[in-house]
């Protein structure tokens, strides 16, 4: 019944990729005279194409990635000879001389003798952050990016050990590590290149909805644990590091396009030329990339009973119906069960509105648009400068307190930054975004429900109309008790209950006629009626009684760093950082209403030192950070690591690390009015407030007894704090065929952000009015403990199979029972299984990869809002992928398919549930540089 809201930004996002196509078709037309050098690198025992080998010219970082017929080529200094260097994981370095140009060049390698250094730094690409932080890192290589079962780089981040992922739509995929999992990722960071592509209102990354295209990662580095002195305060709980294939090196023209299940169409496109130079190297490079994808999005659909309150819960097989996970608006509940109601209207107990689905609200035609434009300068090989910009637009659904709509959202990120390598960088960005047509879907249904019968009228209806009409039909029941004389004049509840329990078909029958009778003027999702009201309520602002967000929030930021060696010790780093918020709401979400202005800012410096000894087996990290926002005092957040080189197979390390959370934006400025009810940011605290729990005992109690009511202060909030301890191995066996990793960790937290709930209560001549309800941020008061163990193994029986595994445990240890403490939703077990096969042959013909994962979730209980708060029971998912290279016209197709058993299931309780997806993917590579 919705209208499609995105048509026109499909149109639109359709004709921009369909220029960029052409424009990149004409770039690449440019370069097909330029001087190249161009090779095949074989493997010298077996004679086989190696793929992935990096080609690189001597001195310089310009070279290229051999593609899947093993073959590279890339622009040429104009005078021979020169040499290639050339590297490969588990193969022997190679330093080759050109003095032909005019031939293909033969490259063979020998395999090496692997030592952890290799293993450690990818032969895909450098990670600055393996080099420099000691902590469990976790990378996803450009090999490994290629072959995922899934639909995109960023959800192949399930398979890496102690990683929980949140499916809250297709197009929004959560990643947390080490517990206190949540839709809203607050304590983790995300950077692209450096870069924090965080929400710059709600301070936390929406996936990868607004981030990469395939085509343009290199790898991803994930750093679990508290991480924060070189990455900021929002490294609480770890840190996805995703890194950009370079220009200089990964050049040419890729495509990649893709279909598949629920009318999913994607297409990406990437185009790099790097020039300049004359007789060096190029000093100029620029890549342009464009992606656009389009589902029917997975709907969220529960019809299970809400089970926020399990001692509170009405179940399925309530004869006057029940509140369902994803039906909104039948949350208003009218609670007849108290003595004197069982008197005065018998069998009429608990019952509810009719609601809402989900899929009556949102709009699941989900489509997510991506361009991005880069332009880098290399004064000298080890300088560079470079300028970006990437613009990111969708429809998805999203989750927080309520499930949102966001309807045609845009995040527009500009960066510059200089950069001299191992020695300093300084660089500059802004985001900001709009949030477009987004509304909360929940509240949209309690709205519609109003306009057709108010809630109170609804309810005293429903009441009146069994009193008329049930309530003899009720006591003629037989065997049903007679009243009872004086003085008390009930009944026999407990008869009554019996006569009434043996007859649950008339029962039900009865609340079906008088749910009938109130819903005379009900408004069917199919009606005109409903859409008018639907489109009016979404489209006013909920600062003014309606749903729609408005966010047009920015973000400024600048980032300096310089490490250099002083000589009393290996390497000092100091660096440090300032931003500026500027959260624009207009009401909706902030307190940012009758022309309050929100200026918030926030800044920190660090300070590092690193030391080898015993002949560099022993590398000794010592590092601290200073951090200062605008509303909190200066907070100090140290770390120490070491890591001993037992041999060069084997290595242990430990180190002891803290971070800090400072409040976001809406723990410091939420206000949103849900009814009676406000939910509130807590900048300044607050006081005399009533308890919930002592103000329901209070209704209760004979003759109003006010002595019963609890009164409570607030204080304001302050940052979360976490210590870290954590000691690993790693290890390398059967000449070298196994990598063995494991990790343990402690972590300790205090001062933890939750939620209170307090009233404001008004009395007239000793008879309470309607309270005001406040939900606020608050502290916890205890210290919270977590702990867990992991471990990674991966076997290469040959150069061609490879077997993976992963195992992770994780338990929160809490001191007392603080209800403060964040919902941990995370599994005490979970395993991930994998089998890959690489170039291999079928019926002797050649260039096939293939693999097979099994991923297993233990259960465990989801908390969250009332409404979606419940068990998650235990999970397991296959997923496979097949592809085939076609060398001869440099493509690739690949069939991948998820939850291959189709079961319905999903780690977020009140997010859809998660079946089959299977999609055929076909991309290739044309021009000099090409990468795989």
């Amino acid at each position: 019944m919705l209208v499609h809201r995105c048509c026109k930004a499909c149109i639109r996002a359709n004709k921009i990729l369909r220029g960029i196509f052409v424009l990149l078709c004409f770039f690449q037309t440019l370069t097909v005279h330029a001087q190249v050098v161009k090779g095949k690198i074989l493997s010298e025992e077996s004679g086989e194409p190696l793929v992935g080998a990096q080609v690189v010219l001597e001195g310089t970082t310009s070279g290229a990635y051999t593609d899947y017929r093993g073959e590279f080529r890339f622009k040429a200094p104009s005078v021979v000879p020169f040499n290639l260097i050339v590297t490969l994981l588990g193969f022997e370095p190679y330093t080759y001389t050109v003095e032909n140009l005019e031939k293909t060049h033969r490259i063979r390698m020998l395999p090496s003798d692997m030592t952890l250094e290799e293993v450690e730094i990818t032969s895909q690409g450098r990670s600055e952050i393996k080099e420099r932080v000691d902590l469990t890192i976790e990378t996803l290589n450009l090999k490994a990016i290629q072959n995922t079962t899934e639909a995109s780089f960023y959800e192949g981040l399930t398979f890496l050990r102690e990683v929980d992922m949140l499916t809250v739509s297709f197009g929004f995929k959560v990643v947390n590590t080490r517990g206190f999992n949540s839709s809203t990722p607050i304590r983790s960071l995300q950077l692209i290149d450096g870069i924090d592509n965080a929400s710059p209102g709600l301070n936390y990354p929406l996936g990868n909805f607004v981030g990469l295209s395939d085509l343009d990662v290199e790898g991803v580095d994930l750093v679990i644990g508290a991480s924060s002195v070189y990455f900021g305060p929002g490294a609480f709980n770890g840190v996805i590091s995703m890194r950009t294939k370079d220009p200089f090196v990964h050049q040419g023209l890729e495509v990649l396009v893709k279909g598949g299940e629920r009318d999913y169409r994607g297409a990406t496109i990437r185009y790099a030329k790097a020039f300049g130079g004359k007789n060096g190297p190029p000093k100029w490079a620029f890549k342009i990339n464009g992606s656009y994808e389009e589902i029917y999005d997975w709907e969220a659909d529960d019809r299970s009973p809400s089970r926020g309150s399990l001692e509170d819960s009405v179940f399925a097989d309530n004869p006057g119906g029940y509140d369902a996970v994803n039906r909104y608006g039948d949350e208003i509940e009218g609670v007849y069960t108290s003595l004197f109601e069982q008197f005065r209207h018998p069998g009429l107990g608990r019952f509810y509105r009719t609601g809402y689905w989900e899929r009556d609200l949102a709009d699941y035609n989900s489509y997510n648009a991506k361009l991005s434009a880069a332009l880098h300068y290399k004064p000298r090989q080890d300088w560079e400068i470079k300028a970006s910009s990437s613009y990111g637009q969708g429809t998805t659904v999203m989750q927080l307190d309520n499930r949102l709509s966001l309807n045609n959202i845009w995040v527009l990120q500009n960066r510059f930054q200089i950069k001299q390598d191992d020695k300093f960088f300084l660089r500059f960005y802004n985001t900001e975004e709009n949030a477009g047509d987004t509304y909360d879907i929940v509240t949209t249904a309690y709205l519609i429900q109003e306009r057709w019968r108010g809630n109170g009228d609804w309810l005293d209806g429903y009441k009146n109309y069994w009193f008329r009409n049930i309530n003899p039909k009720v006591k003629a029941l037989p065997n049903f008790p007679e009243l009872g004389g004086p003085p008390d004049f009930f009944y026999d509840f407990d008869l009554a209950n019996q006569v009434l329990g043996a007859n649950p078909d008339s029962l039900q029958a009865w609340h079906d006629e008088t749910l009938a009778s109130q819903n005379s003027r009900y408004l069917s999702p199919e009606s005109n009626e409903f859409q008018e009201i639907f489109d009016e309520i979404t489209s006013i602002p909920v600062s003014e009684g309606g749903t729609r967000y408005i966010d047009r929030s920015k973000l400024y930021h600048v980032h300096g760093e310089y490490r250099f060696k002083p000589g009393f010790v290996d390497e000092l780093t100091v660096g440090g950082n300032f931003r500026w918020y500027r959260p624009d709401s207009e009401g909706t979400i902030f307190s940012d209403t009758s022309g309050l202005d929100i200026k918030v800012y926030e800044f920190g410096a660090y300070l590092g030192i690193e030391e080898r000894l015993i002949d560099e087996r022993l590398k000794l990290n010592l590092a601290a950070r200073i951090d200062k926002t605008k509303n909190y005092d200066y907070l100090v957040s140290p770390v120490f690591s070491a890591s001993y080189r037992v041999s060069s197979r084997h290595q242990m390390r430990a180190s002891l690390s803290s971070a800090l959370r400072n409040p976001n934006l809406i723990e410091q400025y939420y206000y949103f009015r849900v009814g009676n009810a406000i939910l509130l940011g807590n900048l300044n605290g607050y006081n005399n407030l009533i308890t919930q729990e002592s103000f329901e005992e209070y209704l209760e109690s004979p003759n109003l007894d006010t002595t019963i009511l609890v009164r409570f202060n607030e204080d304001r909030l302050v940052p979360e704090k976490v210590i870290a301890g954590e000691i690993a191995y790693d290890g390398i066996y059967l000449d070298n065929k196994l990598v063995v990793n494991a990790t343990y960790y402690l972590n300790r937290y205090r001062d933890f952000i939750g939620y209170k709930i307090g009233l404001q209560v008004p009395f007239f001549q000793g008879f309470p009015g309607v309270p005001r309800i406040f939900r606020f941020s608050a502290n916890a008061q205890d210290v919270t403990f977590t702990t867990g163990f992991s471990t990674g193994v991966s076997f290469y029986p040959s150069d061609k199979l490879t077997l993976t595994g992963n195992y992770s445990w994780n338990r929160i240890i809490q001191v007392k029972d603080d209800p403060l403490i964040p919902a941990y939703n995370t599994p005490e077990h979970k395993f991930n299984l994998g089998v890959s096969g690489n170039n291999f042959k079928i019926f002797g013909i050649p260039n096939w990869n293939a693999g097979l994962n099994f991923r297993w979730v233990g259960p465990y209980r989801f908390d969250s809002s009332p409404q979606f708060s419940g068990e998650i029971p235990a999970q397991y998912f296959i997923n496979a992928q097949i592809s085939k290279v076609i060398p001869q016209i440099g493509s690739m197709i690949k069939i991948a398919g998820s939850n291959l058993l189709n079961r319905q299931q999903n780690g977020l309780y009140g997010g859809p549930n998660i079946g089959r997806f299977v999609y055929v993917a076909w991309g290739f590579r044309l021009g000099e540089g090409t990468g795989p």
